[in-house]
């Protein structure tokens, strides 16, 4: 009798023991529930700000070195840089004046090597590039050294150029079509022109030229031949730029 009343005893303690973790398990499912239910759906749409406005954008690394800036240039126009070591390796927008806009490249120590930019104020190609749009590169002091592109208001003029070491251009080849002509060049340092030897897009005729330093104002000489071989004559011209020498073919 005592050893079956002793088992119902320790019958009726874990049916205790177990009812009391069933009330702890039920009690935290309700409260996880009840937490859950109080939190935003997660397939509702959240919407955030649309417009953000600020001087200037900074990525930095770990260590909270600038790897790239997107902001205003130093006189106006949006421009993002990317940097290397503190140095600036890439530009991509505005340049420097706020003229040009397009791609540059720069070396180690932040000097422009090269760039395809599109020049807003459209000067045209002399001793420097500022105007045409197109590929550029730069010695190590950022002085431009070659330039290919296009005339940028009207595309007329296509050519590549090479630049002295003070900027100036010194020889090239054009491709003209307003004069309709292509052909190569070569200027002095001061950017008078001494060489020249073109001929007509549409073939008509041929050309070559020399000249003094006054570019073409002075002693020159110069060959001219069409393509039908109608005409053609050399000419030599004085300092005063008077003729001192006249030869020409006309075919009767």
């Amino acid at each position: 009798m005592e050893n079956r009343i002793e088992l119902l005893s320790r019958r009726l303690n874990r049916l205790e023991r177990s009812n009391r973790l069933l009330k702890v398990l039920s009690a935290v499912a309700v409260a996880t529930l009840v937490g859950f239910a109080q939190l935003p759906s997660l397939s509702a749409k959240r919407e955030g700000p649309k417009t953000f406005s600020a001087q200037q954008f900074v990525l930095v690394d770990s260590a909270g070195n600038a790897l790239a800036t997107l902001g205003a240039g130093p006189t106006g126009g949006g421009v993002l840089t990317f940097y290397r070591g503190g140095k600036r390796i890439v530009g991509v927008g505005a340049g420097d004046h706020n003229i040009a806009y397009g791609l540059k490249l720069y070396d180690g120590n932040g000097t422009a090597r090269g760039a395809f930019a599109y020049d807003i104020h459209d000067q045209y190609v002399g001793g420097s590039v500022s105007g045409p749009e197109g590929f550029a590169s730069y010695d190590s002091t950022g002085t431009i050294r070659t330039f290919s592109g296009v005339d940028a208001e009207s595309p007329v003029n296509v050519g590549f150029y090479v630049f002295d070491g003070s900027g100036a251009a010194r020889t090239g080849i054009q491709n003209n079509e307003f004069f309709n002509y292509n052909g190569l060049f070569v200027n002095d340092p001061g950017g008078a022109n001494r060489l020249y030897a073109f001929a007509a897009l549409d073939g008509s005729f041929s050309n070559l030229g020399i000249n003094d330093a006054t570019g073409g104002s002075g002693a020159q000489a110069f060959s001219y031949l069409t393509s039908d071989g109608s005409f053609s004559g050399s000419f030599v011209r004085d300092a005063n730029n008077l003729d001192r020498v006249l030869s020409s073919l006309t075919d009767t």
